[in-house]
Parts: C-alpha cells; sequence; structure tokens
C-alpha cells in the first residue's frame, strides 16, 4: 500500500511541474499565437508565408538566396479581393510583423533604367541579366612578358617541321573519363612557334599542324591583347618566354557521350600555384577543334582562365575563385570576343527554357556534375553581365585583386549586396524582353513549384486585384519582388 502511495505522490508531482512549465514556454516563444493552419502548412517552425496585395497588372518575381543549389518548394494560392479570405499567416521565429518585399517599376521591354517607386507591406522577410554583349575590335600595340602584341611587328608563326630540331617536352596531360579526370604524363613536339606563343602536339599529323599554326595567329593577333586589358596579364610561370598550348586528345569516348558539352579546352591552377616538372602557363587544347570561328572562342574562355590564375598568384594569397565565378568570368570574356560562340549556345538555350531549375551559385563540392557544366554555366554568365553592365573594363581585374570569397568580392567591387544584385538581375532580364517563361495566378488549389537556390521564376501580370500567399521554407530565404509597368502588360508578355 505504501509503494502505491510513494507511486500516486510522484505522478502527481510530476503533472504539476509539467502544468507550470507550459505557460513560461508559450511566453519565450517568438511564434505569435495563430488558428489552425491547412495541412500542406502544419511544420509552422520551418514554413513562412507571405501575403501580397496585388493590384491589376502586376506581376511577381521569386527567387532564392539560397547558396547551395537546393530545391525548395514554393506554394502559392491566390485570392480574389472579392474573396474576402482569412487564410492563416505562418511564422517562424526569425521573422517578424512589419518586414517589408520589394515593389518596383519595370519600363517597357529592352529598357535598362529600373527605378523604385514605392514598398508593399507584406507579412514576410523579404530582404538581375542584360544580355548583351559587346562587339570586340583589335587593340594593337600592348606587351605580355614584354613583347608587344602589334600585328605589324609580330613575326609570323612558323610550322616546327619533322626535320628540324624541335623541342621536345613532357607534360601532365589531363584526360575527362566517365569516372573523373586522371593525368597522363605524355611526350610532345614543338610543331609550331611564334613570337609569343609555342604550340605542342602528342600526336602530330597534318590536322594538328594546321590547327597549330591558327592557335598561334589568333592568339598572338588579338587575344593575348584582349583578355591582358580586362582581366589581367599572363605570367610566364616556366620562364621559358613563351605561353605554352599543348594539342592532345581530353576525353574518352564514354565521357564525351555523357557530359553536357565537350571538353574542347583545359587549364589547372596546379600549374601556375605550384608548377613543378610539369606546369607552367600552359593551356590543354583538344586536337579536334575546328579552325573555325568557335576556335577563338575557346582560346578566349581559357586564356582567360590562365590570366585569372595569374592574377591570383601575382597578389600571393594563391587562392582560387569558386568555380562558379571563375567559369562565368570566362564565359563572359568568351562572348565579348565571340557573341554566338556555340561553346555557351546550348546553355543559354537549356537556361532561358526553365530559369527557376539553374542556379547562378553551385558550390565546388556539389555532387551534380552535370548542374554545375549545364545550364548552371548560363545563369553564372549572365549574372556576372549584370554586374559587371555598369563597371569599368578593368572591373574583372579588381574582382580578382580583392579577397574573401565570391560574394565578398563581388559585394566589394560594387558597393552592393549580394541579394541587391541578384534583384537586379533578374529585373533587368524581364526588361529586356528575353522571352522566359512566366507561371499564371489563378484562382483555385494551391499550387507548387519548384526553385532552385539562386535561380529565379517569374509571374504573368494578374488580370484582377488580389492577394497572392506564397510558402516556402525558412531555408529557401525566398526574395520577393512585386513589378508594375508598362513592360509587364499582358500584350507585352511571353505568348
Amino acid at each position: 500500500m505504501g509503494a502505491w502511495l510513494v507511486r500516486l505522490s510522484f505522478l502527481l508531482t510530476l503533472c504539476l511541474l509539467t502544468r507550470g512549465i507550459r505557460p513560461r514556454l508559450q511566453r519565450d516563444s517568438a511564434i505569435p499565437a495563430m488558428r489552425p493552419c491547412r495541412s500542406e502548412l502544419s511544420h509552422a517552425d520551418c514554413l513562412r508565408t507571405q501575403h501580397l496585395k496585388l493590384s491589376t497588372g502586376d506581376a511577381v518575381m521569386l527567387g532564392s538566396l539560397d547558396r547551395t543549389a537546393g530545391r525548395h518548394q514554393v506554394t502559392l494560392r491566390w485570392f480574389p479581393a472579392d474573396a474576402h479570405s482569412e487564410a492563416c499567416v505562418v511564422m517562424s521565429g526569425s521573422t517578424h510583423a512589419g518586414s517589408y518585399a520589394t515593389r518596383l517599376q519595370i519600363s517597357p521591354a529592352r529598357g535598362c533604367d529600373v527605378t523604385t517607386s514605392d514598398w508593399s507591406i507584406v507579412w514576410a522577410d523579404a530582404s538581375a541579366e542584360t544580355d548583351c554583349t559587346a562587339d570586340c575590335e583589335d587593340f594593337p600595340g600592348s606587351t605580355v612578358n614584354g613583347k608587344s602584341t602589334d600585328t605589324e611587328n609580330c613575326l609570323p608563326p612558323t610550322l616546327v617541321r619533322k626535320t628540324d630540331a624541335v623541342d621536345v617536352r613532357r607534360f601532365a596531360v589531363p584526360l575527362f573519363t566517365a569516372d573523373g579526370v586522371r593525368d597522363r604524363h605524355l611526350v610532345a613536339h614543338e610543331i609550331a612557334c611564334g613570337d609569343q606563343v609555342r604550340v605542342y602536339a602528342t600526336d602530330r599529323n597534318d590536322s594538328s599542324s594546321s590547327l597549330a599554326i591558327a592557335v598561334v595567329e589568333r592568339l598572338e593577333r588579338r587575344l593575348i591583347q584582349f583578355v591582358g586589358s580586362r582581366v589581367g596579364a599572363l605570367s610566364d610561370v616556366d620562364r621559358d618566354g613563351y605561353l605554352t598550348v599543348v594539342l592532345s586528345q581530353l576525353e574518352t569516348r564514354e565521357s564525351a557521350s555523357t557530359a553536357c558539352e565537350p571538353v574542347r579546352g583545359c587549364v589547372r591552377a596546379s600549374d601556375v600555384f605550384a608548377p613543378g616538372e610539369f606546369g607552367g602557363d600552359i593551356i590543354y587544347l583538344s586536337d579536334s577543334v575546328p579552325v573555325d570561328d568557335e576556335l577563338d572562342a575557346i582560346l578566349a574562355h581559357e586564356l582567360t582562365h590562365l590570366a585569372v590564375f595569374s592574377g591570383l598568384c601575382s597578389v600571393g594569397r594563391f587562392a582560387q575563385l569558386p568555380g562558379w565565378l571563375n567559369e562565368a568570368v570566362a564565359h563572359h570574356v568568351e562572348r565579348q570576343v565571340s557573341p554566338r560562340s556555340r561553346n555557351l549556345a546550348t546553355r543559354l538555350e537549356q537556361f532561358r527554357r526553365r530559369p527557376a531549375e539553374f542556379p547562378v551559385v553551385v558550390p565546388d563540392h556539389h555532387a551534380s556534375l552535370s548542374l554545375r557544366r549545364g545550364p548552371s554555366r548560363a545563369a553564372g554568365c549572365l549574372f556576372l553581365n549584370s554586374v559587371l553592365s555598369r563597371l569599368p573594363e578593368h572591373a574583372i581585374g579588381d574582382l580578382i585583386a580583392g579577397s574573401g570569397g565570391a560574394i565578398q568580392r563581388l559585394e566589394q567591387l560594387t558597393g552592393r549586396t549580394f541579394a541587391d544584385l541578384f534583384r537586379d538581375w533578374g529585373l533587368q532580364m524581364i526588361a529586356s524582353g528575353n522571352n522566359l517563361p512566366r507561371w499564371q495566378v489563378i484562382d483555385g488549389p494551391a499550387c507548387a513549384q519548384q526553385l532552385t537556390g539562386t535561380a529565379l521564376s517569374w509571374s504573368e501580370p494578374v488580370i484582377t486585384d488580389g492577394i497572392l500567399a506564397i510558402t516556402s521554407s525558412a531555408d529557401c530565404q525566398l526574395q520577393v519582388t512585386v513589378l508594375s509597368g508598362d513592360g509587364l502588360r499582358p500584350d507585352s508578355a511571353r505568348r
């Protein structure tokens, strides 16, 4: 009997303690009291809903500031003005009343001026690419490694024939396979030489000879100076007085069949930062590259990588730019040299079809090789075009000379936050008439769409006044912008 009394007393004490704790927990919680929500909004600790009051003709731009390239679900529900809906508001502990989403005025298609008109108050925590390239021209008279690039003073490239005393050199040539990248230590013979460039080949044949001559001519006539004026001078890492180009097979058939794009060229940071026996200022070029306008684009791309590594090495930091920004810089210069480059054309087309899937920022450790090499390259390039559109030509060199990670460098360069740069890119994309897909805001059941971190999506203009409820997870870091203006009228929207 005594044991039962002890147990009963213990249970009563535990019950009283539990009842006493509950009110304290409620007072400490940052989540305000609210009515029960729909089943899809049951996880109130990680979901948040923003309510946007929209007028006829307004549109919405959604962006995710999550830099992990994670996939997020965004749920949308529309309430017409006459519905008088009493939708619940779900707020995380870090969300507070009185936050703002941006409302911006959009000029007609092809316009580039974006002005802020007013702010729309919502229950939310809310915190841009002109796809234009400049025609390039030759700029004679600059120097690289102390040698003039003036075409009047440059000697024509010399084809080194088999009977000549050729230079023989060993290289650690990369080979891209379906399983990754491995190096092959191969002997290569010099087959062409100019005033600044030497070309070696691991397999000497007639096609490699004609390619070698074209490589020397195009690099020395224009590309070395062009890249140097925008990115920075090349370092003569191996101190041989020449830029080295190696022609070889760079990928296997298996890797070519599974890759988004074939590997046409390669530059390694380790060759510049820690050259050792096999390093140097080296561009590895596929020996199957055709001698046409695309050769200029490929050479400009790889030469930009080499100039970036040279710049990073010269400031003594030996730190690489993250892959997404490094590729964005290379594609930006490539498109200035060759605006219709096929090297990026397929990626641009795929990105414009599904912009919400392809992020600007892709971490180097991301498991998806297709994401790192695919249409996200186009997103990064277009974003960087937007950032650099109002800066001088030498801004890329200033970016390389900066410090910190990619985002810190961009913010230092522009004096603006990444969130503002990201929003501007989206605004310029929609204003410049890029024929982008848009989703419709319609009455009915809630609908969901996928949005990748640092990707964007846009809505069609609404046809009546109402409220749009947008629900997303906190880690999506959703950025919401309300757009209005003549450039968003239904007759100017994508058909």
